[in-house]
């Protein structure tokens, strides 16, 4: 997620320690928990898991602690 789009949605005090937490990462931070799909021979549905790099749970953590949600919840980023 785009760092301008967590703005609107943290307080003002925040902005400036988000900025140096995604600062230190010094690459892409893209993430998929789990993949799946359909073996195109044997049609059996194939699931592939893998936690986190560190850094990347770091950030995720961190995130989730000071950005809060629509609905109330403990943290914008599921």
């Amino acid at each position: 997620m785009a760092l301008s789009l967590l703005r609107p949605r943290t307080p003002s005090s925040y902005h400036s320690d988000l900025s140096n937490l995604i600062s230190k990462v010094d690459r892409p931070c893209l993430h998929a928990a789990l993949l799946g799909f359909k073996h195109p021979h044997s049609g059996k549905i194939l699931e592939f898991s893998c936690p986190p790099p560190e850094d990347f749970a770091e950030v995720l953590d961190e995130l989730r602690r000071v950005t809060p949600t629509s609905d109330g919840s403990d943290g914008f980023i599921k």
